[in-house]
């Protein structure tokens, strides 16, 4: 898994910066997103308990950032109708993801998105943040409990047995 390309989404982005193991997956993965996750890391109510600021600008120079096309959207819909329904984040995230040909990691704590996966056969590529620090090395706790490796082991078994 080391040295993996790993698709993030926003929450992921932000939970890795709120927790202290974003430089250690920079380090690890190949660490990318896309433009909607960074437009969405750089808003948001700054006046809200816990708010975690990021600086739009530095991210970009740190991770690869993809340009989602309607094309690319389209594709996923065809795919998925279900996923007309996901927060713009993760449906460009997973627009950019059936795209690639190459094998890559999917991180985002998202139910809708999570179940979108199932349905486009991604399931086993989704690997939860705390998963991805372990790797990287980083021991920490505190993790939001969607974000940890239970949370997400559990939650896809609800989606394949058709429970949710």
């Amino acid at each position: 898994m080391k040295g993996q390309r790993v698709l993030v989404d926003t929450m992921v982005v932000i939970e890795a910066h709120r927790i202290g193991c974003w430089n250690a997956l920079l380090h690890s993965f190949q660490i990318e997103t896309v433009e909607q996750c960074i437009v969405e890391c750089a808003t948001g109510c700054r006046r809200r308990k816990g708010y975690v600021p990021l600086d739009q600008q530095r991210l970009r120079s740190q991770i690869k950032v993809h340009e989602v096309t309607d094309v690319m959207r389209a594709g996923l819909l065809v795919a998925d109708p279900g996923a007309a329904f996901i927060d713009a984040g993760e449906r460009d995230l997973l627009s950019y993801a059936v795209t690639q040909e190459e094998v890559l990691l999917l991180c985002s704590p998202d139910k809708a998105a999570i179940s979108s996966a199932f349905r486009l056969n991604l399931l086993d590529r989704l690997v939860a943040l705390e998963e991805l620090a372990l790797v990287a090395g980083v021991r920490k706790h505190g993790y939001g409990e969607n974000h940890t490796k239970e949370w997400l082991t559990n939650y896809k078994t609800k989606v394949q047995l058709g429970i949710l």
